[in-house]
């Protein structure tokens, strides 16, 4: 595994981006946000976890969420792709949950960002986020986060 080139790949390939992302910004932020939603009490393997959990993107691309939907059958080989290339990092099924969480959390983020630039390409990835976050149990942090995200994209 290279972990530099892993941080290089760029995320939403598939949409015009005003600011470009790469997995290693992303996986930081994820860090930042596993950080924030254990109440700055984040487990080491949770920590390992957020900043590799991307980095097999290097030999995949970003895969839009949505393809991976439409369409089980390539989540499931990008998965055992992910399971071959990512190192083994036991988390319990409270810091898997956080770390999806914190993983669309900074997703619905980078949406907001742009959208405030004046790219309204995002608000279809930003609307999937924040409907996802909202239906996949959250905790009382993230619904406070996605109320003040929805308030500033309301402004």
């Amino acid at each position: 595994m290279d972990y530099r080139a892993g941080n290089a790949v760029k995320r939403f390939h598939t949409v015009n981006l005003l600011v470009e992302e790469t997995v290693g910004h992303h996986s930081a932020n994820v860090a930042m946000l596993c950080n924030l939603l254990t109440n700055y009490q984040p487990s080491a393997n949770l920590l390992k976890a957020a900043l590799y959990h991307d980095l097999a993107e290097q030999f995949t691309g970003d895969v839009p969420a949505t393809a991976k939907w439409m369409y089980p059958g390539l989540k499931k080989v990008l998965a055992i792709i992910e399971q071959d290339q990512l190192p083994d990092i036991v988390l319990t099924e409270d810091e898997e949950r956080i770390l999806k969480q914190a993983d669309m959390l900074d997703l619905c983020y980078k949406a907001a960002e742009e959208m405030a630039m004046g790219n309204k390409g995002m608000r279809r990835i930003f609307l999937n986020g924040i409907h996802w976050l909202q239906t996949n149990q959250p905790s009382l942090e993230v619904l406070n986060r996605v109320k003040e995200l929805l308030d500033e994209c309301e402004q």
